[in-house]
C-alpha cells in the first residue's frame, strides 16, 4: 500500500496563521493591560479584541499571568544591546529613548498599572531584572552595578512618561533634552562613590 504524503505546501501558511494569531492576542493584551489594571482585564475581552476564541489564549500563553508576562516582556523585543564604548553611554541611551518616544504608550502604562497587583508587579520586576538591570549592571561592573542600572531605568521611566505626555519643551527640543539628560545617565556609569568605611558617620 502506498503511504499518503503530507501536503507540505500548506505548512508555512499554518505557521504564519499561528504567528499572526499569537501577535493579534499579544497586541490586544498590551492594549487591554495598558488601559486597565491587571485585576480588571478579562481573558474573554482580550480574545474579543483579538478576534479569536478565548481558548486560544490558554493554548498559546497558558494563563492570564502567562499572557501578561508575554505582553510585558515580548520576546520580539530583545533585551537591551549595549554599546561597546562606555564613554558615550549617556548620550546613546538618551537618543535611543527619544527615538522611541512616538511608540504606543500602552507598554509604559502596563508598568504603571502593575504596581497595584502583587502578581503583575512580580512579573514586571522579574522582566526588568532579566532584561535591563542585570545585563546593564554586569556591563557597568562593580559592587554597585545593579544599583546603578536600577537608578538608570528609574530615570528612563520618568523621562518616557514626560515624553508621552508631550511636556514642553522636552517633547520638542530633542537636542537640548539629549544635552541635559545624557550627563545624568553617564554619571550613573562613571561617578565614583566613597566606600562605606570612608563615609562620615553621624
Amino acid at each position: 500500500m502506498t503511504k499518503s504524503l503530507v501536503d507540505i505546501s500548506s505548512l508555512p501558511t499554518r505557521r504564519r496563521d499561528a504567528e499572526g494569531t499569537r501577535k493579534a492576542i499579544l497586541d490586544a493584551a498590551v492594549a487591554s493591560f495598558g488601559e486597565a489594571p491587571f485585576d480588571q482585564v478579562g481573558l474573554r475581552s482580550v480574545a474579543f479584541a483579538a478576534g479569536v476564541d478565548a481558548a486560544l489564549i490558554a493554548r498559546y500563553f497558558g494563563s492570564k499571568e502567562g499572557l501578561f508576562a508575554a505582553a510585558v516582556g515580548d520576546p520580539a523585543r530583545p533585551a537591551i544591546r549595549l554599546p561597546p564604548d562606555r564613554s558615550n553611554f549617556g548620550e546613546w541611551l538618551a537618543r535611543r529613548l527619544l527615538e522611541r518616544r512616538s511608540e504606543d504608550p500602552a507598554r509604559l502604562l502596563m508598568l504603571q498599572h502593575s504596581v497595584k497587583n502583587a502578581t503583575a508587579a512580580a512579573i514586571v520586576r522579574r522582566m526588568l531584572l532579566e532584561r535591563f538591570v542585570r545585563p546593564v549592571g554586569a556591563w557597568i561592573g562593580g559592587e554597585e552595578g545593579e544599583l546603578r542600572a536600577s537608578l538608570i531605568i528609574s530615570h528612563l521611566a520618568g523621562f518616557a512618561m514626560m515624553l508621552h505626555l508631550r511636556i514642553e519643551p522636552l517633547a520638542s527640543d530633542s537636542e537640548l533634552a539629549v544635552a541635559l539628560i545624557a550627563p545624568m545617565l553617564q554619571a550613573l556609569v562613571d561617578l565614583e562613590v566613597p566606600l562605606a568605611q570612608d563615609k562620615v558617620t553621624r
